[in-house]
């Protein structure tokens, strides 16, 4: 399944991440299969995440296509009004900003070619940013549209010091001088627990309000939680693209009337 996965977005795993992970069992309808259920258990049921995502879906964008890291991305939409623009935008960091995911990789030490400007984990697998994931950074930072929007990201892992080298170590902009993913961030909340928590402190430390946030994660449930809090959500699970990104500025911007 990580092979497939990676595969799509155009990354290659070593053996020893791509073969920790079996595939499970799937049923009829292609659900997996609990691992201490027979084949012909019915399928668990999630009538709380579905009934959340219901009641929170006008906060919420469902974004569905697969990023691939070697297509060029597409026209970036800006916002039409300072009204409609976010002031804070936040984005998850696993398979939304960059892919493999660090639970994928072996992690450090990590290594950025001078020539090529690649960056691959201590068995060489290399770690890639998304291409809309790079641009939309990039149009925050340096275009006037969001002079007064700044650059967050919340990740729940527990391998905080791997993500905060790879984004030293990422090129996104290029004013002149060239800006690492660090350096284009103004707010950073990697630590393990819920995306709530993230965001009640991303909210303290920056001053905006949630009404005020725009968030792009490719897991659901962290979505549905981060909706419940009055932020404008994206759910983008095949990784950040240019389709997800004008959705969630088409959203947040309907959300202000």
């Amino acid at each position: 399944r990580l092979c497939a996965a990676a595969m799509r977005r155009g990354v290659t795993l070593s053996p020893c991440a791509s073969s920790s992970s079996r595939p499970r069992a799937t049923d009829a309808r292609g659900q997996r299969t609990p691992k201490n259920a027979s084949a012909s258990s019915p399928p668990r049921r999630r009538r709380e995440k579905t009934t959340g995502k219901a009641k929170y879906a006008k906060r919420i964008a469902q974004h569905v296509d697969i990023a691939f890291m070697d297509d060029p991305c597409a026209t970036l939409d800006l916002p039409r009004s300072s009204r409609e623009t976010p002031k804070l935008i936040v984005y998850d960091l696993d398979d939304t900003i960059w892919f493999p995911e660090l639970y994928m990789i072996a992690g450090a030490p990590f290594v950025k070619d001078p020539a090529t400007k690649k960056t691959t984990d201590a068995s060489g697998v290399e770690v890639r940013v998304y291409p809309a994931a790079r641009a939309s950074i990039s149009l925050v930072d340096t275009h006037e549209a969001f002079s007064g929007t700044k650059i967050a990201v919340a990740s729940r892992t527990h391998r905080g010091q791997w993500a905060r080298t790879l984004m030293s170590m990422f090129d996104i902009a290029d004013d002149g001088g060239a800006r690492s993913l660090a350096q284009c961030v103004s707010f950073v909340d990697v630590a393990s627990g819920t995306k709530k928590a993230h965001f009640a402190r991303l909210r303290e430390a920056s001053g905006v309000e949630y009404e005020d946030m725009l968030f792009f994660d490719n897991e659901g449930e962290n979505c549905v939680d981060v909706a419940q809090l009055g932020v404008i959500c994206v759910h983008c699970p095949g990784g950040m693209t240019a389709d997800a990104w004008n959705r969630g500025l088409a959203l947040f911007a309907r959300a202000r009337g």
